[in-house]
Parts: C-alpha cells; structure tokens; sequence
C-alpha cells in the first residue's frame, strides 16, 4: 500500500514539473501570467484570461474568484517588464 502512494506521488511530481515548465516556456513566449493547478487531480495550465472565462461558465464553486486561484496554485509565472529604460 505504502508502495503504491509513493508510486503515485513520484507520477504527479513529475507531472507538475513537466507543466511549470510549460508554464514558463509559454509565459516567456507571449508575456501572459499562466497558473498551474490540480483539476480532477491533474496539473494544468491555465492563463489568468481563461480562468476568467471559467469562472463566469460556473466551472468553479459559486464565489470563486480569481485571487482564490491564485492562492491555491502550484505555481504562478510573473510578467516581467523588459522594456526598463
């Protein structure tokens, strides 16, 4: 049993690093905030405008908002501002 839960912690490790690492590669590209979190158990990439849209599609609980999502993520990309003069 033991065995088994470490089996699935390593699989879902792995999965959370493979999707941050998504996160960073397309935030880096288009300059969007992206948050990764577990939905039905599995990491995801979401940019802050479809979260959004989810939300007003009652994907969610009813009063959910975008800053309890940003709370509970796994991880959360920055916009960084290159243009500093």
């Amino acid at each position: 049993m033991n065995l088994i839960k470490k089996l699935k912690n390593l699989i879902t490790h792995r999965c959370v690093k493979k999707r941050i690492k998504e996160a960073v590669g397309l935030s880096g590209a288009d300059g969007r905030k992206r948050l990764v979190l577990l939905v039905g158990g599995k990491p995801r990439v979401f940019t802050k405008k479809q979260l959004q849209a989810l939300i007003q599609k009652r994907y969610f609980v009813k009063g959910t908002t975008i800053q309890d999502l940003e709370k509970i993520a796994l991880f959360t990309t920055h916009n960084r501002c290159d243009n500093v003069s």
